[in-house]
C-alpha cells in the first residue's frame, strides 16, 4: 500500500510553503495570510466540500502551535499537562523531584541493570489491582506519553 505524503514543502508565488496534513485535518505555514488563502483556494477548486478556514491556529491535533513573525514553533505542553492531572491526585502526588535529581529515576548502574530486568506479576488480577490502587492504566499513561514524543 502506497502512503501520500502527510508534510508538503513547496513554494506558491515564491514563497515557501508548508502544509500538513493529518487525515482530514491540513494546517499551513506560509509566509502571511495572501499565500495560504492562495493554497486553500488551489484546494478548494480540487474538493467538493469547501475547505473551512479557521484562522490562525494556537492548537492542532492536541499539539500547541505558537506563531510569531519571525517563526512557528510545535509542542505537546498542554497535552502533557493534560494527561498529568489525570494521575496528579494520585501517584505523581507523593513524588517530589529536587534539582539534586534532575530525574524522577536514579541513574546508577546497578539500579538501572535491575530495573532493565524487573519483571512485574503475572497474575492477572493482581495486575488489575495495582492499576485500580493507582488509578492508572500503564499502557494507558505510556501510550499517551510516547504520542507526545513522537509528535515533538
Amino acid at each position: 500500500m502506497i502512503h501520500e505524503p502527510c508534510l508538503y514543502l513547496g513554494m506558491i508565488n515564491g514563497k515557501r510553503v508548508i502544509f500538513k496534513r493529518q487525515v482530514d485535518d491540513f494546517a499551513i505555514a506560509a509566509p502571511d495570510a495572501q499565500t495560504a488563502d492562495i493554497l486553500l483556494d488551489m484546494l478548494d477548486d480540487k474538493l467538493t466540500i469547501p475547505i473551512k478556514r479557521q484562522g490562525f491556529l494556537d492548537m492542532y491535533n492536541g499539539i500547541d502551535v505558537y506563531q510569531t513573525r519571525d517563526y512557528i514553533k510545535i509542542a505537546c505542553t498542554s497535552f502533557v499537562d493534560k494527561c498529568c492531572e489525570k494521575y496528579i491526585d494520585t501517584w505523581m502526588k507523593t513524588y517530589m523531584m529536587s534539582g539534586l535529581q534532575p530525574t524522577p529515576l536514579p541513574s546508577n548502574p546497578t539500579w538501572m541493570k535491575k530495573f532493565n530486568t524487573a519483571t512485574g506479576d503475572p497474575d492477572k488480577k493482581v495486575q488489575a489491582k495495582l492499576a485500580k490502587d493507582m488509578k492508572l492504566s500503564y499502557r494507558s499513561g505510556v501510550g499517551e506519553l510516547i504520542w507526545a514524543m513522537t509528535t515533538c
